[in-house]
């Protein structure tokens, strides 16, 4: 008997998953410049293709354990088993090493950094909103409160 081949049929699910996976670290949408990736980093590392891999392994895992407890499970077969289970984690791991290293498109960049800029200056609202304050004080002549402490 082929173990080799039933494994094979067994793991496919698998294997179109880690596929599917793969195309969607890709998939681009936009003209020149403006191409984005579909999915993000994130949305990939949480897609759901993860979730089907695990549980067609571990259904598979199950099976395996059942038939050797039963004594169904000549011992021919372990080496293909852990050669393809051992193949899709390989898989796997490449998968979402890909997605940790993929290039963010130029436009991609550009929206990163304005986020980033965007952030720094809503956190130094209150700080610039003081020192406009102290500002006034001065050019208006109130008195400007003390920052430090003094030396007296």
């Amino acid at each position: 008997m082929d173990y080799d081949a039933i494994f094979r049929v067994k793991f496919e699910k698998a294997e179109f998953a880690i596929d599917d996976l793969r195309l969607m670290i890709a998939e681009q949408r936009g003209v020149w410049i403006f191409r984005r990736h579909v999915y993000s980093r994130e949305a990939l590392l949480k897609a759901p293709q993860f979730d089907r891999v695990y549980t067609v392994c571990e259904k598979i895992g199950s099976d395996v354990l059942a038939w050797h407890a039963a004594s169904a499970f000549p011992p021919a077969a372990g080496e293909p088993y852990r050669k393809a289970r051992t193949r899709i984690a390989r898989r796997l791991n490449t998968v979402r090493q890909e997605i940790r290293q993929r290039q963010a498109t130029s436009i991609e960049r550009f929206l990163e950094f304005f986020d980033g800029f965007v952030t720094a200056v809503v956190d130094l609202l209150p700080t610039l909103g003081k020192l406009a304050k102290m500002a006034v004080n001065v050019l208006v002549g109130y008195p400007v409160p003390k920052l430090l402490p003094s030396a007296d």
